[in-house]
């Protein structure tokens, strides 16, 4: 009886619940410091990356983990000279031992050059466009930030959302759906033995 009661609980408390927004990292750029849904960590070699995440667990100091931080961890990086840094771990005070043992020698004066990262950054220029309530966003207006082996060798500015004269309204999902059943409404159609 305890366990039907136990599971019982669980399914009321948890049957509803959706999984949280994960936290971004931070790029500074200038006197800017942004929030970036790219995580450039992710792309470091599969033994670098082991290496990360086990120093990243010997140097935690308490067992606090949260819902919406599922990594462990936010990266801070910094765009100088054209170069893409990883410079700490916010709120972690073992971010330069985390970072040291890791990267050995590449880690100097404070920071370690970003060049395992060969991708891209999007930094949000406007209003969220598109969410879909964990990760994914996108926006209205977007720098997007293209990097080779951790040196910036483009950078273009996107509009995410163009307004079409006669087009279809199409900030919200509804929006969009809605205007589409309505002009499939609209069309005469003919009858077919299925109606």
């Amino acid at each position: 009886m305890n366990r039907l009661i136990i599971i019982l609980f669980c399914f009321l408390c948890f049957s509803n619940t959706k999984a949280s927004p994960q936290e971004p990292d931070f790029l500074i750029i200038g006197q800017d410091t942004i929030e970036i849904y790219f995580l450039p960590l992710n792309k470091l070699d599969s033994t670098k990356l082991k290496e990360f995440q086990h120093n990243l667990i010997s140097y935690k100091e308490d067992l606090y983990s949260s819902s919406n931080l599922w990594r462990e961890y936010q990266g801070l990086w910094r765009l100088e000279d054209n170069k893409l840094y990883l410079v700490g771990l916010k709120n972690n005070p073992n971010s330069e031992k985390i970072l040291k043992a890791t990267f050995g020698t590449e880690y100097q004066k404070g920071k370690v050059p970003a060049k395992w990262f060969s991708s891209r950054v999007a930094v949000v220029k406007g209003k969220v466009l598109r969410w879909d309530e964990l990760f994914s966003r996108s926006y209205f207006k977007e720098e997007i930030l293209d990097f080779k082996k951790g040196q910036l060798v483009n950078r273009k500015f996107v509009d995410n959302y163009i307004k079409v004269d006669n087009g279809i309204p199409r900030v919200t999902k509804e929006q969009a759906e809605e205007t589409i059943i309505n002009r499939i409404k609209q069309i005469n159609r003919p009858k077919t033995i299925f109606q």
